[in-house]
């Protein structure tokens, strides 16, 4: 007769304990890091670049719907007043990165019922910022970790 053992050099019970951690740190890690890809896109300009009309009622102090907002912070698209710019943060109790509600249109592109054109300005991250902050934030070796029985 024969008698067969089987080991295992890791510990599922132990990733269990520790696989939440993991992710809330890797899902933190890429919420930040798409964040400050967003910010820095609208740092180096966007496409297309504003209208002369649109530059000329900034430099009056006039923003959307013909509000005073007061001098823009800057000429470059999405950075009128900074609020857009200042709200793309990583919420980690939300898991979301928050912005205002109008970036989306920013975004996409947007035409208003009245025929005002807003055009797209794509600034949300991408794929590769995802990946490289994944990257750093060593999410395999904390895995391994977790699922090995010494460490």
């Amino acid at each position: 007769m024969f008698w067969t053992r089987i080991t295992a050099n890791y510990s599922f019970k132990k990733l269990s304990k520790e696989i939440e951690s993991v992710v809330d740190d890797s899902m933190e890690a890429v919420g930040e890091a798409a964040s400050k890809a967003m910010r820095k896109r609208i740092d180096k300009g966007l496409s297309p670049p504003l209208s002369p009309f649109t530059i000329k009622r900034r430099n009056m102090g006039k923003g959307w719907a013909n509000a005073d907002v007061g001098a823009p912070i800057s000429n470059k698209p999405l950075k009128q007043t900074g609020a857009l710019y200042e709200s793309l943060e990583y919420n980690k109790e939300l898991e979301m990165i928050e912005m205002e509600h109008y970036g989306i249109y920013h975004d996409k592109g947007h035409k208003y019922s009245n025929g005002v054109t807003i055009p797209a300005r794509p600034f949300i991250f991408y794929q590769r910022e995802a990946n490289e902050a994944l990257n750093r934030s060593k999410i395999n070796k904390k895995l391994e970790k977790a699922f090995s029985k010494g460490g």
